[in-house]
C-alpha cells in the first residue's frame, strides 16, 4: 500500500499506539496465513499475505507471460519497495511518528479488509484476492473480487480515507478505460466439478475506491472484532460500505466514456441495492 493513501495527524504519544498496531500487524498476519492455505487450495496462487504472485503464472501449462517479463516486473517491484524501505528507515530514525503510524495502519487495513470480505461479508459468496505487488505500485488496485458465479471480476479495490478526494485520479481512468488493467489477474468460475482458475491479463472491469478510517480506535476495533466474531461491528461496517459502492457506481457510470462500464457500474448499483446486512 502507497503511503500517501492515509494522511492523519498524529501526537507523539501515538508511539505506544504504533507499538500496539504493530502486534496487531503480527497476529493478523497469522489471520491471513490461515486465509492463504484456504485460497491455495480452492486453486489461487497467492502468498501468506494472499497477494497474487506473479511468479507462479510461469507454472501454467501455457505460460501468460515470458520469464524476462515477470523478472522484469519483479525487479521492479524490487526497486520500489527499496524506496519505501529507506523512506520507512528515514521515519524511524527521526522519529516521525506520523509516517510510521501511516505506513503500519495503511497496511493493516489491507489486510484486516481482505479477512473481512473472505471470512465474514461475502464468505462463500465471492473470492477477494490481493493483487500482486507490481499491479498494487503500477495500476494502483490492491485487491479484486471475484464473483464464482457469473463468473466475472466484481470490481477492483483501492483505498483511501475520502474517495470524493480522488476523483480527478478516477475520472482519468473512467475515461482512458484502457488505463484500466491488471497484469497478474485471475478469474473463478464455479462448476459441478469445483472451481475452476484462470490467469489472464485483465482490462476495463469496473473498480471502486473505499475510505476506511485510520485513527487507532477504530482499527483496533475492527481487528478485535474480526477475532471475536461481532457481527454487530462487521456489519456496520458493511452498510458503510455497501453504501459507498453504490453512490459510486452512480457517479462513475455517468463519467466514464466506456459502454461496457456504463453497463457494469448499473448493473452493479442493482447488485448492491439488493444486499441487505
Amino acid at each position: 500500500m502507497r503511503l500517501e493513501k492515509f494522511s492523519f495527524r498524529f501526537e507523539k504519544r501515538n508511539k505506544k499506539e504504533i507499538e500496539e498496531l504493530e502486534k496487531i500487524n503480527q497476529e493478523i498476519n497469522l489471520s491471513l496465513k490461515k486465509l492463504s492455505i484456504i485460497l491455495n487450495n480452492k486453486g489461487f496462487f497467492i502468498n501468506e499475505k494472499c497477494r497474487i504472485e506473479p511468479e507462479k503464472f510461469l507454472k501454467l501449462p501455457q505460460p501468460l507471460y515470458s520469464s524476462k517479463k515477470i523478472k522484469y516486473d519483479q525487479k521492479w517491484v524490487f526497486l520500489r519497495k527499496k524506496e519505501f524501505e529507506k523512506e520507512n528507515q528515514k521515519a524511524r530514525r527521526q522519529k516521525d511518528y506520523e509516517k510510521i503510524y501511516q505506513k503500519i495502519s495503511g497496511n493493516l487495513v489491507e489486510k484486516l479488509k481482505i479477512i473481512s470480505f473472505n471470512q465474514f461479508w461475502f464468505k462463500n459468496k465471492f473470492f477477494s484476492l490481493r493483487t500482486s505487488y507490481y499491479d498494487d505500485y503500477r495500476h494502483q488496485f490492491d485487491e479484486i473480487i471475484l464473483d464464482p458465479k457469473t463468473p466475472r471480476v466484481l470490481g477492483a479495490i483501492d483505498v483511501t480515507l475520502n474517495w470524493r478526494n480522488k476523483l480527478e485520479e478516477v475520472s482519468f481512468k473512467l475515461k482512458s478505460p484502457q488505463k484500466i488493467v491488471i497484469d497478474y489477474g485471475v478469474l473463478a468460475e464455479k462448476t459441478k466439478k469445483g472451481l475452476k482458475i484462470k490467469y489472464l491479463e485483465l482490462k476495463e472491469f469496473p473498480f471502486f475506491i473505499l475510505s476506511f478510517r485510520g485513527d487507532f480506535n477504530f482499527l483496533k476495533k475492527w481487528f478485535q472484532s474480526l477475532q471475536n466474531k461481532e457481527n454487530k461491528f462487521l456489519s456496520s461496517l458493511l452498510s458503510q460500505k455497501i453504501k459507498e459502492l453504490k453512490d459510486q457506481c452512480q457517479v462513475f457510470s455517468q463519467i466514464t466514456t466506456s459502454k461496457k462500464l456504463k453497463r457494469e457500474y448499473q448493473s452493479l448499483y442493482k447488485f448492491f441495492s439488493s444486499i441487505r446486512t
